[in-house]
């Protein structure tokens, strides 16, 4: 059986050589409560600086043929596509063009530039294609390809060139970069804002016939 610790008073006085205890000064207090508050709230703000509380957006959206999209201030559905070998006058295949049509508008009150809005790549493959022309039909063929604002749904064609080496299957992927309304001075100092990509697409696989080769 384990017998209890027997306690005393010790009439000795301490030794010399303790330290003697002593009480924290205001400024210690400060800085030993205060401190790792303070590194928090500057961890979290620079997380929030660099969009670390943000919504994801890196990712892709999947949606239908002819649903509406919604991207900044344009809105635009994909009517159908097409696809055809290309050739030269010597009737030498040079690529493949996909062709999508759909229509578009922008509810905005600023000009919106289509070719930047767009990308396609072969779903079936890692072929990808950063080679985009967009044309709006009822402009010059040679105007820039915008979206002016305060028109109503006007239809647009993408064209996507593909190397002649280039086997169709059934579907394109279409993208339409996700935007977001930003500052456009990344200190925030003239007020300056407007509609930047946020990562991410709103994807549609556009089924497509493949019909008589064309001419360049």
């Amino acid at each position: 059986m384990t017998s209890s610790p027997q306690l005393w008073l010790d009439a000795e006085s301490p030794s010399s050589s303790w330290p003697r205890p002593h009480r924290l000064r205001g400024w210690q207090r400060v800085v030993l409560i205060g401190g790792p508050i303070l590194l928090l709230v500057l961890l979290l703000s620079l997380v929030g600086l660099l969009g670390g509380f943000e919504e994801r957006r890196d990712h892709n959206i999947d949606l239908r043929p002819g649903e509406l999209i919604e991207t900044g201030p344009v809105q635009l559905t994909f009517d159908s596509a097409e696809t055809w070998q290309t050739l030269d006058y010597d009737d030498k295949t040079v690529g493949w063009t996909v062709l999508i049509t759909g229509m578009g508008r922008n509810v905005g009150t600023e000009t919106a530039r289509a070719s930047d809005l767009f990308a396609c790549a072969d779903p079936k493959s890692s072929d990808d294609n950063d080679e985009i022309r967009v044309r709006l039909p009822h402009l010059d063929r040679y105007a820039s390809a915008d979206f002016q604002p305060g028109l109503p749904m006007v239809p647009f064609t993408i064209e996507c060139e593909f190397p002649p080496e280039w086997t169709p299957g059934t579907e394109i992927q279409v993208g339409v970069k996700r935007q977001k309304y930003v500052d456009l001075d990344p200190l925030g100092l003239n007020g300056e804002q407007g509609w930047r990509p946020s990562g991410g697409y709103y994807a549609v696989l556009m089924p497509y016939e493949v019909t008589e080769p064309r001419l360049r």
